[in-house]
């Protein structure tokens, strides 16, 4: 089995009202029309602060949140990244690249689908 660093389109990245930067449909696998808030974090480095609620859909909540691989066997999946003590790792960091927004930090931004808030 092999995995890989994979190139993926990030949406349309627009300046909000408050004049924090947002990315319009975040994830091409999932074209929501909703937004995802980052953060200006100094220089040419833009961060988004997870979990986020993106979508509602049959009463359940989608939530942008960073994801790592596990791996057992053959078997995989994604699972919350967490910290040393526990905690869920809040945050996906960015940076312009030759006009191109590269992640910075190692886990994959990805969806978690509940009726409560991700906490583990």
């Amino acid at each position: 089995m092999e995995f890989g660093q994979f190139t993926r389109s990030l949406g349309e990245l627009v300046e909000g009202n408050d004049h924090h930067p947002y990315v319009k449909n975040p994830f091409c696998q999932k074209p929501t029309g909703s937004y995802l808030k980052l953060e200006a974090c100094g220089g040419d480095t833009l961060m988004a602060r997870l979990p986020q609620a993106i979508s509602v859909e049959d009463g359940n909540t989608t939530y942008a949140m960073r994801l790592v691989l596990k791996v057992v066997g053959e078997e995989f999946t994604y699972i919350p990244d967490t910290l040393a003590d526990h905690t869920v790792d809040a945050g996906v960091k960015f940076v312009w690249r030759n006009d191109s927004r590269i992640q910075i930090n190692k886990g994959y931004g990805a969806f978690y689908r509940t009726s409560g808030a991700p906490n583990e």
